[in-house]
């Protein structure tokens, strides 16, 4: 499962869709770069499945936690705003948009706006394999 199945976002920063591109493309990274054998064409070697996904859950479920958090952020600033007195309104909107001037966007909303998810792949299968070389190491001294 991926997508809203698995973190459904609350409606304030609009990433929900977002999210579920974000998963299948890590998601096909994964599985092209740990089970795709170029040799077998259209073959999966389901070998390094387990692999792929608990990579998978490494890589996305603190990217998931930092949407969902931001999201809650936002809607609470929401309600305070809905509290507010029209002057404190006027204030906010003001440092809204000083934001949007200073940021191009609210600072909040930047945590998707141009997110490298294969960045995110490569850095977790260079990390796997540094630590599968360093376990293969240590038990050769052995």
């Amino acid at each position: 499962m991926l997508g809203d199945t698995v973190h459904p976002p609350v409606p304030y920063i609009g990433q929900g869709g977002m999210m579920a591109l974000e998963d299948a493309g890590t998601l096909q990274l994964l599985l092209q770069r740990l089970c795709y054998d170029p040799a077998r064409p259209g073959v999966l070697n389901l070998e390094k499945l387990e692999s792929a996904v608990k990579l998978y859950e490494q890589i996305r479920i603190p990217r998931t936690e930092l949407i969902y958090q931001s999201s809650h952020s936002l809607g609470a600033m929401q309600l305070t705003r809905a509290r507010a007195s029209d002057a404190e309104i006027a204030h906010q909107e003001w440092l809204i948009w000083a934001q949007v001037q200073m940021h191009g966007t609210l600072p909040i909303m930047r945590i998707g706006a141009s997110r490298n998810y294969a960045h995110e792949v490569d850095a977790a299968l260079a990390a796997a394999a540094s630590s599968a070389s360093s376990a293969t190491a240590t038990k050769a001294k052995l």
